[in-house]
């Protein structure tokens, strides 16, 4: 069985800093995309990943909703979703997870679950491979 992804990528140039969140197999979502925040540890990343967490309130799903780059409705998203197609009523609602990821081609892992952190200056290409077996949607 492939492992979920679970890792934060912080990237930086030139006083800027982006915050990849790719944890617990979840699609990538935007952290942090603004001024560079210098070097961070892993424990200074699940503060900063907290913190971007909104409370509950009432008559809204029962966790907070974590915005990927691609909307999706399981999660609690209820705008336009980021993906949409027909399988003729079935799986209507697609439950991706990360089961790669990769930085300027270089596999990144998660070494027994916990949470891996990848710090890199300057240009970057970043590739997630994520899957959703029951829907049979694959992203490679």
């Amino acid at each position: 069985m492939i492992e979920p992804v679970n890792a934060c990528l912080l990237l930086h140039t030139e006083g800027v800093a982006l915050i990849l969140d790719v944890t617990a197999g979840g699609l990538p979502a935007v952290a942090h995309w603004g001024a560079d925040v210098g070097e961070l540890d892993v424990s200074e990343i699940h503060d900063l990943l907290r913190a971007g967490v909104s409370p509950v309130m009432t008559n809204l799903v029962d966790e907070p909703v974590k915005l990927a780059m691609l909307p999706e409705h399981w999660r609690g998203w209820v705008g336009r979703p980021g993906l949409s197609g027909s399988r003729a009523g079935q799986d209507w609602s697609p439950k991706f997870t990360s089961v790669a990821l990769r930085l300027n081609g270089e596999p990144i892992s998660s070494r027994d679950g916990s949470l891996t952190l990848r710090d890199h200056d300057g240009a970057a290409v970043v590739e997630v491979d994520a899957v959703d077996d029951t829907a049979r949607l694959a992203r490679r």
